[in-house]
């Protein structure tokens, strides 16, 4: 069972961070516990997660007696359960001292989390990048396919490797399968894929081809994994044995090939080495980038979905692929194109999703208020960051906030006093919904805009945000 208990940034005499995330009594659960950070745009929330990644594989690689491992702030300490242990993970300067149940410890003897998984549907997310697979610590599942670009195609990618690793595992099946059900989607879906070389299931090409393509590959792409190509090298006939594999399991029409899933049936462990055969092929770029395509009345292509249904499937399918017992996952802005009423339901859904793995800790860096308003207190925990003269207050809140409405939010959580009444609370999801929907109903969110500003009492009033969004919204629109 992991617990992250707190995390503390001090550099040139300035306290960066002294954060509170949960207490003792939180350790023992029966789902994974989940703590929010939350705060205004700019209080340093995302940056919080991404630092706390960054000192976890600091650590790591000084255990695995790494060269010049390196972590840029003066004093940065983390405490944290494990199991029975209490352990404290200090930086002091050039020293780092690591103590096990208040007794000083060799560091190589500390136990760290089993994975540190960093994930963000944001373009612009703040966690150091990794490639996929490239670190069996620490997890980048975000959406860029370098350190500062991302691609459709890499995110389709990342959603059928995903996809393909769940496939065999009951429990992983499961909430696939839940994932589904809530977006309204049928538990059948299809993977396909374009025939780059048009003849390759008719004529199998020569090996010398091959050879060449993963030396035009190693030159061109950068961001590879080098090894995997260097072991076709050697046994360039797999790929011919790839081939035939799939033209034996699936059907090729118009250049393309379509391969249709049924989660429903428990026997599709068998398709894994198909898959193994799709994943090399296309990395020698004989087929396309996978696409998904979802079913509810008619099929639709992972593009098709709304920006809402791509952030729930991209994270469901990264989270449940790669966690494992005793992660520390970090999620920034979950809330990111959901609806209010997936934002209420959001957390308490991902956890139950992962919830045979009941000992991991769930991070979320949010400024939604909807997120906050359905949390059990069992296992779940909030802190809050807030500027106050310059300084930087992180503070843990103890008491629950299980079904509070959302003036009671606003005001106890994020310290913004309003006073409002039923319709203005249904204006405001009605907005939001139109909004994250990119309604083209421009009439309808003018109205409530001229409804809100009417009630703003002063220039510090939290609708003053909302109302900007929307005057944004409707000149965004008009500039189509």
């Amino acid at each position: 069972m992991f617990t992250l208990l707190s995390f503390n940034i001090t550099h040139k005499e300035n306290e960066i961070y002294d954060c509170i995330f949960t207490d003792n009594q939180r350790h023992i659960r029966n789902l994974p516990l989940s703590s929010i950070v939350i705060g205004e745009n700019g209080s340093g929330k995302s940056y919080l997660l991404s630092q706390v990644a960054d000192f976890f594989r600091f650590i790591k690689k000084i255990i695995n007696k790494e060269k010049k491992p390196y972590y840029k702030y003066e004093f940065s300490s983390v405490k944290y359960l494990i199991d029975s242990d209490l352990i404290v993970i200090k930086k002091d300067r050039n020293k780092v001292l690591c103590f096990i149940n208040d007794v000083l410890s060799d560091i190589s003897h500390v136990r760290l989390p089993t994975k540190v998984i960093a994930m963000s549907f944001m373009v612009n997310d703040k966690f150091s990048f990794s490639r996929f697979e490239e670190d069996d610590f620490y997890d980048y599942r975000g959406v860029r396919a370098t350190s500062n670009a991302s691609y459709t195609s890499t995110i389709k990618r990342m959603i059928t490797n995903s996809l393909i690793l769940s496939i065999g595992y009951s429990d992983k099946l499961k909430a696939i399968k839940d994932t589904l059900h809530f977006l309204g989607m049928s538990e059948k879906l299809a993977i396909t894929y374009n025939l780059n070389r048009k003849t390759l299931l008719k004529i199998q090409p020569p090996l010398n081809t091959i050879l060449r393509k993963i030396d035009s590959i190693l030159r061109r792409k950068q961001y590879v994994n080098e090894n995997e190509f260097y072991k076709i090298k050697e046994n360039p006939e797999v790929i011919l044995h790839d081939i035939a594999v799939l033209s034996e399991e699936c059907k090729e029409k118009n250049g393309r090939i379509h391969l249709t899933l049924d989660l429903s049936d428990e026997g599709g462990g068998s398709k894994t080495s198909l898959f193994q055969s799709l994943s090399r092929l296309e990395k020698l770029e004989f087929i396309s980038n996978p696409d998904v395509e979802f079913y509810k009345k008619d099929n639709f292509s992972f593009e098709e979905t709304s920006s809402g249904e791509k952030n729930i499937i991209f994270t469901i399918l990264n989270l449940i692929a790669s966690i494992k017992k005793n992660s520390l996952l970090l999620i920034d802005e979950p809330e990111l194109s959901l609806h209010p009423t997936w934002q209420m339901k959001y957390i308490n859904f991902i956890k139950r999703s992962i919830t045979y793995n009941f000992d991991c800790h769930l991070v979320f860096a949010s400024h939604s208020h909807f997120m906050v308003s359905d949390l059990e207190s069992e296992s779940s925990s909030l802190t809050s960051i807030n500027q106050c003269n310059g300084k930087r207050i992180c503070e843990h809140i103890e008491y629950s906030t299980y079904a509070w409405s959302v003036e009671n939010i606003l005001y106890k959580v994020f310290h913004l006093r309003t006073i409002r009444n039923a319709q203005v609370e249904m204006d405001l999801y009605e907005l939001s919904g139109l909004i994250s929907q990119k309604s083209s109903d421009i009439k309808r969110v003018e109205e409530i805009l001229t409804h809100l500003e009417r009630i703003v009492l002063d220039v510090n009033d939290p609708l003053n945000v909302i109302i900007e969004q929307g005057r944004i919204y409707i000149g965004d629109f008009h500039d189509k």
